[in-house]
């Protein structure tokens, strides 16, 4: 099979959902605290939004919920009107990160105060705006410090933690916007360790988008398909053909997806549809959309595992450390004038092995009709949040087949994959 149809998820893919930011934010000042200070709780679950940040008690099933800017000491933008510049009116957090080791969540913001701009002041939207990295405690959620990003960007910095929040990095634009450079912050003491410029031309080498992790067991970062290695002196970006080491009895699975090329050649357009502990979850779908299939690619080698494909569309996710995937059965809607296609859940839930391929186990679920994602999962996957459309948040038990309902009031929850963070504190 021949490589095509998008191995990885494209960065305009992940902009238009990611940078749905704009400008503003005030300036804080704030002295560092000790890295273990602000544990979180445990028995919690986290989520963090654009707009929203909720700790829920796992044992009441309540939420305590809270604007992600007051995290930072800072207010929402007032209401906008017709003439305001777009930086003062969408105005929020972005490019979360969830570290519960120390307690602490990362997410940037624009450097200048939201409603900054005078209705009677011309602003072009594009121009390049300074922005922050905020670093806030989990326990007494107060800021530790604020991280000045070291020149004006037109894009919004991207950020990742390395080896167990030890390290953060901070991607950007260079001034001349000509190439990327990328700082390596040390997270006990704030002290940058270097700069990496970037001048190759691939924005895969330094744009980290929010599903990017650090592979704890290699020196290297994973974002869907592609693994990005870290020596120190430069990043360099490589795609891994999920297709490259299926054998040849699992390849015959999916030749009911294979899409013909103009030229007339075959091609298989495997996409990641999520990552977790080195593990990359591939899938591929037919014209109609109402058949999909799935395998996984470990990331270090390529191995692959074997394909599931039953005879229904659905979207998948891998569960705790990578070692069940669960499909969730839906349909594609088609888009109309007021909303884009999207997929609506039928309830129907099936759990398999990924090592072998086979069902585990099965559920029928009323409660997950209609739209919804799965946010994230216990470590050892029995556990799932799970947003149903963007503001009621539910339970699962994906052993029992159990939902339950969380009470808080939620105006839109993250979605991991592409903006915000969600993570169990167990």
């Amino acid at each position: 099979m021949e490589e095509g149809g998008g191995g990885a998820m494209s960065r305009a893919m992940v902009s238009a959902m990611v940078l749905a930011t704009s400008l503003g934010a005030v300036v804080f000042a704030s002295t560092r605290r000790p890295q273990t200070e602000n544990p979180g709780r445990r028995g919690t679950l986290y989520l963090a939004g654009a707009y929203q940040f909720a700790e829920v008690d796992l044992k009441a099933n309540t939420a305590t919920v809270l604007p992600m800017l007051a995290l930072a000491g800072l207010q929402s933008p007032p209401e906008c009107g017709a003439r305001h510049a777009l930086q003062s009116c969408d105005w929020h957090a972005s490019e979360t990160r969830l570290d519960l080791r120390s307690g602490r969540i990362y997410f940037v913001t624009p450097a200048a105060s939201p409603g900054d701009t005078s209705d009677d002041e011309e602003t072009d939207a594009t121009e390049a705006e300074p922005f922050v990295v905020w670093v806030i405690g989990l326990g007494d959620r107060k800021p530790v410090k604020r991280i000045e990003v070291p020149m004006p960007q037109r894009d919004t910095p991207t950020i990742v933690l390395l080896e167990n929040g030890k390290k953060l990095l901070v991607g950007y634009q260079s001034e001349d916007v000509q190439s990327r450079l990328v700082d390596t912050i040390d997270t006990a003491t704030f002290a940058k360790i270097s700069t990496v410029k970037d001048t190759s031309g691939d924005i895969d080498n330094s744009y980290f988008p929010t599903a990017t992790y650090f592979h704890a067991a290699g020196n290297f970062l994973i974002s869907g398909d592609v693994r990005v290695a870290l020596d120190g002196e430069h990043f360099h970006a490589e795609y891994v053909d999920p297709r490259a080491k299926l054998p040849a009895e699992e390849q015959k699975k999916l030749t009911g997806f294979l899409k013909t090329q103009p030229d007339g050649k075959k091609i298989l357009p495997a996409s990641a549809a999520g990552s977790v502990n080195g593990t990359t979850l591939e899938m591929v779908a037919n014209d109609a959309f109402t058949e999909a299939a799935f395998w996984t690619v470990e990331m270090k080698t390529g191995a692959t595992s074997p394909v599931i494909a039953p005879k229904y569309f659905a979207k998948a996710d891998l569960l705790g450390q990578g070692g069940e995937v669960a499909l969730f059965e839906g349909r594609m809607v088609p888009a109309t004038p007021t909303e884009g296609f999207h997929v609506e859940r039928t309830g129907h839930v099936a759990i398999y092995n990924v090592k072998s391929g086979a069902l585990a186990r099965e559920f029928n679920l009323p409660e997950l009709k209609g739209e919804g994602e799965l946010l994230c999962t216990t470590t050892d996957g029995g556990t799932a949040a799970y947003g149903r459309g963007r503001n009621e948040l539910l339970l699962l038990d994906l052993k029992a087949g159990h939902v339950t309902r969380v009470a808080g009031k939620f105006d839109e929850l993250p979605q991991p994959k592409y903006l915000g963070a969600c993570e169990f504190q167990e």
